[in-house]
């Protein structure tokens, strides 16, 4: 079962074969869950399992709201208000280190991170343009949504889309 009675559930990214969904919970009924943090549930046989916390690194005892994967399942972006951030909720970004163990995240930095919080990523099947929601970057309103392209290893200055997508 995907979701759970008495949380907050959901569904923040899917693997670029759909066979994986990213999860937002914030269970009420679990003191650990600590205001929020990623699961990912695999489909088997056509029937969703039940979703796993994505565990350490990526969940810590901060608030994780929400995640997406590269088509190769290689990296991880997600938001985290954990310390180190630049901002109340941060894009931070994570790489495989073995099949089952990831490396320790890495903050992307200050030019897509603001004081103010990021989050909603959607990682396009290129696997090098990040769209994302700001309400910073000098932002129409409330929080747009940004488009950043990452070239020979930097990510560009993030586009806001304009009206009519964001007002």
């Amino acid at each position: 079962q995907v979701n759970v009675d008495g949380a907050h559930d959901a569904c923040t990214g899917m693997s670029a074969d759909g066979k994986q969904i990213f999860i937002y919970r914030n269970n009420l009924n679990d003191p650990e869950s600590r205001g929020g943090d990623i699961f990912v549930s695999k489909v088997n046989n056509n029937k969703w399992k039940t979703p796993e916390t994505l565990g350490k690194p990526i969940n810590s005892s901060y608030w994780e709201g929400g995640a997406c994967i590269s088509p190769d399942g290689k990296t991880i972006f997600f938001t985290s208000e954990r310390k180190g951030g630049l901002g109340h909720s941060d894009i931070w970004v994570v790489t495989r280190k073995t099949k089952t163990e990831w490396n320790k995240p890495v903050n992307m930095g200050a030019d897509i991170n603001t004081p103010f919080d990021e989050g909603g990523m959607f990682l396009s099947p290129d696997g090098k343009t990040l769209f994302f929601c700001s309400n910073g970057h000098g932002s129409m309103g409330g929080q747009d949504i940004f488009r950043t392209v990452q070239e020979n290893g930097t990510w560009s200055k993030p586009v806001n889309l304009g009206f009519p997508i964001n007002t």
